[in-house]
């Protein structure tokens, strides 16, 4: 069945009904009946049709995670490895091997740089290429800190082209915040337009593009609740600096369910991969907001006061001093943080995480 495009047509009545014949009764220009007056219509019209024309099962990028035609954004804080593990990813693709225990499908991969610099993704992409001891060719196309503005419909159109030239099936924005220049991440009004027309250029080319993306204070991703509305997958990207667990939280697909996964980073002096890792992975949402906020603050800054503890509150993102002060109370009780002072009340406590409570803050 092929699409109809054609124009809505202007009924002589503003009473009339034009689905019916006695207000139509010659049939002329009614929506059912195909095109008619086609001068460059703005929209293009389909019918219901063509819900049942037949179509083509889910091709997967990488199996049950990322899917042709869709804008997934990975995000996380500095050190988590993100950019790391979407080399990796990459790398994978090109040459059609599993990354982590995911099948991928072979394609084409274009990497568009504006953080790094060429030589420090040319040092980062020789070691990945080394960690999988991948051929030379087929090759993987890059752009380096070429002010790519996707704000601009100018630079929307090169961008396509860009992805059409390489025939890429897989498109890596590195990072999302520098490819919007001038424009506020916070407000949906700067965004959802660079959001849509990404949108379009997925579906079009067909590619799937990700964009790598910041962490704010409070662990989730930078910026207005637009991201997480327009794209089709988000992925939280965990590790602390110093380790080599790397953990993969999927908070939304439209293609999938939600689910957790992990990896070990493997670095060596001139190679890095990522490989499976069996460990169990922690569910979010074990603990409430003010708990995490007081394990975290803990482990990152050791052994505090009560009130150091409530001072470290930004009103801004964090829980209110109350659920603070009932969720180190909680923690307490629970094993998971122990006073370190004689418990006189006329002073503010002294608290730090036990082992059980350390290992407790590395898993969130």
């Amino acid at each position: 069945m092929s699409n109809a495009t054609y124009t809505i047509p202007e009924w002589q009545g503003l009473n009339d009904d034009p689905y019916t014949a006695a207000s139509n009764p010659n049939g002329q220009n009614m929506p059912n009946q195909g095109p008619a007056n086609m001068l460059n219509p703005r929209y293009t019209l389909h019918t219901s049709n063509e819900f049942f024309d037949p179509r083509l099962p889910i091709e997967w990028i990488v199996d049950g995670v990322i899917a042709a035609g869709t804008v997934s954004v990975f995000f996380g804080d500095a050190g988590s490895k993100k950019t790391w593990a979407l080399l990796d990813m990459a790398v994978c693709v090109l040459h059609g091997k599993n990354w982590i225990n995911f099948k991928t499908t072979k394609k084409n991969v274009l990497y568009i740089d504006e953080d790094m610099g060429k030589s420090d993704l040319d040092n980062r992409g020789e070691m990945v290429w080394r960690g999988h001891k991948a051929p030379s060719t087929p090759f993987m196309w890059y752009t380096s800190l070429e002010s790519i503005d996707l704000g601009s419909k100018a630079d929307q159109i090169a961008f396509e082209s860009l992805i059409r030239n390489a025939n890429a099936g897989l498109v890596i924005v590195d990072i999302f915040r520098n490819v919007i220049p001038g424009r506020d991440e916070n407000s949906s009004k700067d965004l959802q337009p660079v959001l849509f027309a990404l949108r379009k250029i997925a579906e079009k080319t067909g590619a799937a593009i990700v964009l790598i993306h910041h962490e704010n204070k409070s662990k989730g991703y930078s910026g207005s609740t637009a991201i997480k509305g327009s794209v089709d997958l988000m992925v939280q990207v965990e590790s602390k600096s110093g380790s080599d667990y790397v953990v993969f939280r999927i908070l939304k697909s439209r293609k999938t369910k939600q689910f957790d996964f992990n990896a070990t980073a493997n670095f060596m002096s001139d190679s890095f991969w990522l490989s499976t890792n069996q460990n169990p992975i922690k569910p979010l949402g074990t603990y409430n907001k003010a708990e995490r906020y007081t394990l975290l603050y803990l482990f990152n800054n050791g052994e505090s006061s009560s009130k150091d503890i409530l001072d470290g509150i930004d009103p801004l993102i964090d829980p209110a001093p109350k659920s603070v002060s009932n969720a180190m109370s909680k923690l307490k009780n629970e094993g998971l943080v122990e006073r370190t002072d004689n418990g006189a009340t006329t002073a503010p406590g002294t608290y730090k995480l036990t082992p059980k409570g350390e290992q407790e803050a590395e898993n969130l």
